[in-house]
C-alpha cells in the first residue's frame, strides 16, 4: 500500500455545494483547487457538489430549527471527529475546534454591538444574556477567534480585515486576506445563451438578480426600480422559499409578467449569458461573489457601495461598475441601469474593464495563498491536532 503523506486537513462547513451561497461556494472552489496537495475531509450536513479527490463525511442533522442548537451540535461533533489525526482543521462556521478560521460575515458581536457605548452596550449585554440563541452564537463565536498558538483568522474582504483588526482587539494579531475568486468561462464572452431553452422571451431587455436572502440583497428596492424601466425584465435566481415570497410581491406590485423567477442551480453560466447587465443593490454584502462572476461572463454591473457590499472598495466608480451611494434609494438603481443601457461606450467599457478585473482573481491564485497558510501552520506546530489544544476551554 502506498503511504500518502500529503498533509490531512479537514474542513468543516453545514453545506457544502455551489448553490447554497457564496461561503459554501467559497468553501468548494477551494477544496477543488488545493484537493492533489492535501488529504482533504470535508464535514456538512448537506452536499450539493461533486466529491472527486476528497472524503466527504456527512455530519449528522438532529434538528434545523432552531438553528442555534444545530449549529452548537455541528461544533460539538466536528470537534470530537476532529480533535486528532488531522494537521489542519479549517473551519467555515463558528466552532472551536480550527487552526484555521475564514470569516465571511461580520462577526456576531460586531454586528450587535457597533460602536454603542455604556449604558446601551450593557442592557445589549443583557438582552444577550437573557436569550439562549444569542448567547450561544456569542459564546461560539468567543472561542473561534481566541487567541491561540499557531491559529489563523482570515476574512474573505478588505473592509471585514480592517473591521475585525480594528474592532476586536482580543482576536489575533493578523487578519488574513483572502478573497474570492472566479472561473472565467471557456466559450466566448460575447456569446448568449439560447434564452427561449431557459423558458425566457428572446427579444427583451434583460437584467439578472441572484441572491438566496433576497431581502439583504435588494430585492425589494429593485423591484420599486422597474416601475422607472418599462422597457426591462428581469431574471431573478433564488431558493423555493425566497421564490414565493419574491413572486408575492411582483404581483403586488403590477410586475409578474416582467420577472423570471428560477431556483438556483449550479448551472449559472447559462443566465449570466442570457442577461445584458447584472443588478446588485445589495443592502449587506461581505463581498459579493455573484459581482464577481457577472464581470467574468461579460456583463456589466450595477452595485452597491463599500458600506454594503465588500467588492466595492476594489472597484472604481464607472471604471469597473456602477456603484450606488444608496441601494435604499430606488431611483438610484433605475438611474445606473438606464445608463448602461443608453450609453453603448460606458457598457463596453464596464465590460473591458470587468474582464480585466478578474483575469488576476482566479481560484487558482486564490488557493496558492490559502496554501501557503496552511504550510506556515504546518510549519509553526506540530503536524497533528491534539486533544488538548482543541479543547475550547
Amino acid at each position: 500500500m502506498i503511504q500518502d503523506d500529503r498533509p490531512r486537513v479537514a474542513v468543516l462547513t453545514r453545506r457544502f455545494g455551489v448553490s447554497f451561497g457564496g461561503a459554501e461556494r467559497y468553501a468548494v472552489e477551494m477544496v477543488r483547487e488545493l484537493s492533489s496537495a492535501f488529504q482533504i475531509h470535508v464535514f456538512a450536513q448537506e452536499f450539493d457538489a461533486d466529491s472527486e479527490g476528497f472524503v466527504t463525511i456527512r455530519v449528522p442533522l438532529i434538528t434545523q430549527k432552531p438553528r442555534w442548537i444545530n449549529q452548537f451540535w455541528f461544533a460539538l461533533y466536528t470537534w470530537w471527529r476532529c480533535r486528532s489525526n488531522f494537521d489542519i482543521v479549517h473551519s467555515h462556521e463558528m466552532t472551536w475546534i480550527g487552526n484555521v478560521q475564514t470569516v465571511h460575515v461580520v462577526p456576531f458581536q460586531i454586528g450587535v454591538f457597533g460602536d454603542l457605548q455604556p449604558p446601551m452596550r450593557w442592557l445589549k449585554a443583557l438582552g444577550i444574556i437573557l436569550s439562549p440563541r444569542l448567547m450561544m452564537y456569542w459564546i461560539l463565536e468567543h472561542f473561534r477567534l481566541k487567541r491561540k498558538d499557531g491559529r489563523r483568522l482570515i476574512a474573505v474582504s478588505a473592509s471585514l480585515q480592517s473591521m475585525l483588526s480594528r474592532q476586536c482587539l482580543q482576536y489575533l494579531p493578523k487578519v488574513d486576506l483572502i478573497e474570492p475568486g472566479v472561473s472565467v468561462p471557456a466559450m466566448d464572452q460575447g456569446e448568449l445563451a439560447n434564452r427561449l431553452a431557459l423558458g425566457l422571451p428572446a427579444e427583451i431587455l434583460l437584467g439578472l438578480f441572484i441572491a438566496n436572502d433576497y431581502k439583504k440583497k435588494g430585492f425589494i428596492k429593485l423591484l420599486e426600480s422597474l416601475h422607472q424601466l418599462p422597457d426591462m425584465h428581469l431574471v431573478a435566481i433564488s431558493n423555493q422559499n425566497s421564490i414565493k415570497e419574491m413572486a408575492a410581491l411582483a404581483t403586488k406590485a403590477g410586475l409578474a409578467d416582467r420577472i423570471h423567477f428560477r431556483l438556483q442551480t449550479k448551472k449559472l453560466s447559462n443566465y449570466y449569458r442570457t442577461a445584458n447587465l447584472f443588478l446588485h443593490p445589495t443592502l449587506e454584502d461581505s463581498y459579493g461573489m455573484v459581482v464577481l462572476e457577472a464581470m467574468a461572463h461579460g456583463l456589466p454591473v450595477v452595485v452597491s457601495g463599500p458600506k454594503h457590499c465588500g467588492i466595492a472598495a476594489d472597484l472604481s466608480q464607472a471604471h469597473h461598475a456602477l456603484i450606488l451611494d444608496d441601494p435604499n434609494q430606488a431611483h438610484q438603481i433605475s438611474k445606473a441601469a438606464l445608463a448602461i443601457v443608453n450609453d453603448q461606450k460606458l457598457r463596453e467599457h464596464l465590460i473591458d474593464t470587468g474582464l480585466k478585473f478578474v483575469a488576476s482573481r482566479s481560484w487558482a491564485r486564490k488557493a496558492s495563498e490559502l496554501s501557503r497558510i496552511y504550510e506556515e501552520v504546518c510549519g509553526a506546530s506540530p503536524c497533528v491536532v491534539s486533544k488538548d489544544n482543541s479543547n475550547p476551554l
